[in-house]
């Protein structure tokens, strides 16, 4: 049917009306379905990364912090790629977080509102709420040794190269 629709329409009203716009219409429509519910602070772009999260709660979190933060799309979608909602379930619990951001209720401990946890899963610790700073530091200092090494094989391999 969306198919048939995009054929029909498309040479009246031109190419923004493609299977997979109308495809993203229809998932929008079913996701936010009463029109005064939308926030003005966010634009199409944002909503089109709102509406690929399945889970309610998530969806709404990175809604409510988007306007209250004045994130960009690019803001937006670093933050659901960089699983910020999950990070902040891993040391907080979901009531709290939610209640947060709907500004429902104030922070009592710092760690209720830092919002920007180290990702760093590329050195290999084990997921763990606290690290001590040995650990991290031996991590760091391993990954910057294997990414300097790789550096001068590549460039003594071009250097070869311009010989």
């Amino acid at each position: 049917m969306i198919r048939n629709l995009s054929a029909s329409i498309t040479p009246e009203f031109g190419s923004g009306f493609s299977v997979r716009i109308l495809e993203q219409c229809r998932q929008f429509y079913r996701t936010y379905p009463i029109a005064n519910a939308l926030r003005s602070q966010l634009n199409w772009y944002q909503y089109r990364l709102l509406i690929q999260i399945d889970n309610e709660d998530k969806r709404e979190y990175y809604e409510l912090e988007a306007v209250n933060n004045g994130w960009t799309g690019r803001e937006l979608e670093r933050q659901i790629n960089s699983g910020l909602y999950e990070r902040l379930l891993l040391s907080n619990d979901k009531k709290t977080i939610l209640e947060v951001a709907r500004k429902q209720r104030i922070p009592e401990q710092p760690d209720e509102i830092i919002k920007d946890p180290m990702v760093l899963e590329f050195l290999g610790l084990k997921r763990d709420v606290t690290y001590y700073e040995k650990d991290l530091e031996s991590a760091l200092i391993t990954n910057l040794q294997l990414f300097l090494l790789e550096m001068i094989i590549r460039n003594s391999s071009y250097c070869k190269f311009l010989i």
